[in-house]
């Protein structure tokens, strides 16, 4: 459930120091739409699937030093 990560060159070359790690979140959502429970009436927590969606985002860094978009 981790973020991709990769990296941006540009004719083989990174232009600036945190290009080489630039992280895209990954959407979840429930695979249910009910909890189900075990024995004891407890909620299971239910399994994921990722979704398969286009996303808008601004890109960052992935050592999360910089609070700003790059």
């Amino acid at each position: 459930m981790y973020p991709t990560e990769h990296g941006i060159q540009i004719n083989g070359k990174c232009p600036f120091y945190e290009a080489r790690r630039i992280i895209f979140a990954k959407i979840w959502a429930d695979q249910n739409a009910t909890f189900e429970q075990d024995t004891p009436g407890n909620e299971i927590t239910p399994h994921q699937r990722q979704l398969k969606q286009w996303l808008t985002t601004s890109l960052r860094d992935a050592s999360y030093l910089n609070d700003e978009p790059l």
